[in-house]
């Protein structure tokens, strides 16, 4: 497929050296920021490898047990941020959207500025949303999208509640407004290796007929 393999090796080399750009920085213009390392909690310390396969997904029964097993551990450490932030995700993944959100709840008491708290339970009034109807099915949603607000103030370059917020509106199946595309694409920006983000990016460009806009997100892809 390739032919002479020292030839194509030496053409490589010809390519990084002539046609690639490098910069080099100092180490002195590279601020970074403090670095504050703790040990786990006690509660979390418990929970942490189950936390690891909530982060995995599962679902049916498999979600179901994993949730059951968190729970056990939340009843001996209530009121733990990480712990309860864990089961929320862990209810989410079972389908139990109000105990998901009560999970929440506890994980935001025990730290206000939690987006990823925040974020849980937004998602789990998503959920809930989608089981209602009329005004209450809009008031959900209404509710979720605020809560995603929230989570962006505390933290404007986190890209999951951008993100969330935009598909809040295809969850609850109306027309994203401006503001919500414009969130799409930033979180795009800020996380270009998430391919299905990119993807929501680069069609949401088509649609609205910016095909130049769409072919550059594409080129990441």
């Amino acid at each position: 497929v390739f032919g002479d393999l020292k030839q194509l090796d030496g053409e490589l080399n010809k390519y990084v050296t002539e046609r690639m750009l490098a910069f080099k920085i100092g180490g002195q213009r590279i601020k970074i920021g403090d670095i504050d390392v703790q040990p786990l909690s006690a509660g979390a310390s418990q929970v942490i490898m189950s936390r690891a396969k909530v982060k995995y997904g599962y679902e049916g029964q498999a979600a179901e047990a994993l949730a059951a097993q968190v729970r056990g551990i939340e009843s001996q450490y209530m009121g733990d941020e990480l712990v309860e932030s864990t089961l929320a995700e862990a209810e989410l993944e079972a389908d139990h959207p109000d105990a998901a959100e009560a999970a929440a709840v506890r994980a935001l008491a025990a730290n206000p500025h939690s987006t990823e708290a925040m974020v849980l339970k937004a998602r789990a009034i998503e959920d809930s949303a989608k089981g209602a109807d009329g005004g209450a099915r809009k008031n959900l949603f209404e509710q979720a999208r605020e809560e995603f607000i929230a989570a962006n103030k505390i933290d404007t370059e986190d890209p999951e509640p951008l993100y969330d917020y935009y598909w809040s509106y295809l969850q609850e199946g109306i027309r994203p407004t401006d503001n919500a595309i414009a969130a799409l694409h930033y979180a795009s920006d800020l996380a270009p290796q998430d391919i299905g983000v990119r993807m929501n990016s680069a069609i949401a460009y088509v649609e609205d007929g910016k095909f130049n806009e769409a072919s550059d997100t594409l080129k990441v892809v």
